[in-house]
């Protein structure tokens, strides 16, 4: 109140005293200092009050349960603070925005109050944070959590929800008990980091399997080496890296196979038993997909040919 307890008139809550709030009116003499100030996000939980008097003011509001900034008609006098003149004033208080996290709140920029939006791959949130993939530029936020790695390639799918007006997208998840990565339909909103746009953002992030045997194998696989062996049933294909020297099944006798220099960039020297000459030959194999028939040596070769 300013002198002899006439209201202190007002433009904003600096020129009111500690613990009074600046009500505007439809007029000067109805925007003035009121008692009773709230603080900090109390402001926003306030409900939407339409007031008392003969005005007609267009005025916005903050939605608890929405998170919107949304508009209504003040009748003059008799509101709270959860009013304000623009829909940008009720952004810049309250956090109106929808919240496509799965987990948390994302990160909000310090001037507009509103997520930051992000483009995978461009570590654009920061630490902390990683890139959520809505289906429209908005729902591309910040969600807290470390930013995409291997970690996403544990978790389970999830298709989450719908929210914006536009149809699912397909989208890539890592099948970890597959090995592999798959299409699903992502609906929008609360998925996790196990989502990619491509195939190949998804087998840059998570170890993709690459069979490298003629066959299919059943999983888990069974690595090997010059001293561990493979069970009955199989052998031990030789692969340029560790990831393709794994146990392959196959069926017969290995050394009336036919030469298979395989598929791939691999240039690896080989031997083989010729079983019209009765000989083992050198053979370049190119990595995968070869056969049994596939020695590391001339010497390991000859021995099964004997």
């Amino acid at each position: 109140m300013g002198r002899r307890e006439r209201p202190q008139h007002c433009l904003s809550h600096n020129q009111c005293a500690n613990g009074y709030w600046c009500h505007i009116g439809a007029v000067s003499q109805t925007t003035v200092c009121c008692p009773g100030r709230a603080e900090g996000y109390a402001v926003c939980q306030q409900p939407v009050t339409a007031g008392m008097g003969n005005a007609n003011l267009q005025r916005w509001y903050y939605d608890v349960n929405t998170r919107q900034c949304l508009s209504f008609t003040y009748h003059g006098t008799m509101g709270n603070e959860n009013n304000f003149i623009s829909k940008q004033g009720c952004q810049l208080t309250c956090p109106a925005y929808v919240n496509v996290c799965p987990q948390g709140v994302p990160l909000l920029e310090i001037s507009t109050n509103q997520p930051r939006l992000c483009t995978f791959g461009e570590n654009s949130c920061g630490p902390k944070y990683w890139c959520h993939l809505g289906l429209v530029p908005s729902e591309y936020q910040c969600c807290p959590g470390a930013e995409t790695n291997s970690s996403a390639c544990k978790m389970p799918l999830s298709v989450g929800i719908r929210g914006a007006p536009a149809s699912p997208a397909n989208r890539w998840y890592y099948d970890a008990a597959a090995l592999t990565c798959k299409t699903f339909e992502y609906n929008g909103r609360k998925g996790n980091q196990n989502n990619f746009i491509t195939e190949a953002d998804c087998a840059a992030t998570c170890t993709v399997f690459v069979n490298p045997c003629d066959r299919a194998v059943t999983l888990p696989l069974q690595t090997c080496s010059s001293s561990q062996a493979c069970p009955s049933g199989t052998y031990c294909h030789y692969g340029s890296t560790s990831r393709t020297t794994i146990c392959c099944p196959f069926e017969g006798n290995r050394c009336s196979q036919p030469l298979a220099r395989g598929i791939g960039s691999g240039s690896l020297q080989r031997w083989y038993y010729n079983s019209k000459k009765g000989t083992c030959e050198m053979f370049t194999y190119n990595g995968l997909h070869g056969n049994a028939n596939n020695f590391l040596s001339q010497e390991n070769c000859e021995l099964p040919a004997e």
